[in-house]
């Protein structure tokens, strides 16, 4: 199968998955962003079982948090801000040991990507307060 199609399947899976909209095919696709994708497909051939891995423990750490919680309470609010940096760190674990830094860096920008309202949606908790000093 090819990486485009598996890109766009997942990309689609974490928009329904975080109810955004599904972005425009122009803002997957553009020209400009053509060798990011491929720099990425690099990583991603690298790393696939690492974020396979990532994402299940995410997905299993979400379910017992969030059991029997309301998803509007802020405590869900928490669970799912916090969830996706410490879902994205473990993607970029696996990539800065794996990849170069400039794909590592890509990996990093992948939530922000995937979810445009991020900020807007985590500013209660945002990037970085998953770590406790």
């Amino acid at each position: 199968m090819n990486f485009v199609y598996i890109f766009a399947a997942f990309v689609v899976v974490l928009v329904a998955v975080c109810a955004q909209e599904v972005p425009k095919v122009s803002e997957l696709f553009s020209f400009e962003k053509l060798a990011e994708y491929s720099s990425l497909a690099s990583c991603f051939a690298v790393i696939h079982s690492d974020f396979a891995y990532c994402n299940q423990k995410a997905e299993e750490k979400g379910r017992v948090s969030l059991e029997d919680v309301d998803e509007n309470s802020e405590w869900a609010s928490r669970v799912k801000c916090c969830g996706t940096w410490n879902l994205r760190n473990c993607w970029v674990k696996f990539a800065k040991d794996k990849c170069d830094a400039k794909q590592a860096e890509q990996v990093s920008r992948l939530p922000y990507i995937f979810m445009k309202n991020l900020n807007d949606t985590c500013k209660d908790y945002p990037d970085g307060s998953d770590r406790f000093d």
